[in-house]
């Protein structure tokens, strides 16, 4: 890993810190605009972080968790506003509230993003357990290199 890609990736974190901060509201269907660069991207740059952690960083290893499975609220404008109208509707209480023609549609968004979560959740476990797999393969060679 260079040390160019550890710094865009550091950024890229701080950056996607930054907006985390802002809408930390455990609001579920955040605009992907918001984010200010792709979801892949984000992904990417969590993943070198993880891969560069020391086994004594756990607290930093779950705070970068927590990042991963966070990007799945952020969704397209058009299912943010989905969710938003929904939920809205939903929560007036009024049976008779104009948008409540979305509160279907926005549940269906929530259980998607949820899977998503789940999704994310199962990708980054695996993630690590090879990376772990991997450095304990070539200290294993390093070992016997040694001998």
């Amino acid at each position: 890993m260079s040390i160019t890609q550890l710094k865009l990736a550091e950024k890229i974190i701080r950056d996607y810190n930054e907006v985390i901060k802002l809408t930390d509201t455990g609001y579920l269907g955040l605009p992907e605009f918001m984010l200010g660069r792709d979801k892949s991207q984000i992904k990417q740059a969590l993943l070198v972080a993880l891969s560069e952690l020391d086994a004594d960083e756990a607290d930093l290893r779950e705070t970068l968790i927590q990042s991963f499975l966070y990007l799945a609220r952020f969704v397209p404008k058009r299912k943010a506003e989905i969710i938003r109208r929904g939920q809205e509707a939903i929560m007036s209480g009024n049976p008779n509230h104009p948008d409540l023609e979305y509160g279907d549609e926005a549940v269906k968004i929530i259980n998607e993003i949820k899977a998503e979560m789940e999704e994310l959740r199962f990708e980054v476990y695996a993630y690590i357990k090879r990376k772990a797999e991997e450095k304990a393969c070539l200290e294993h060679k390093n070992h016997d290199s040694e001998k």
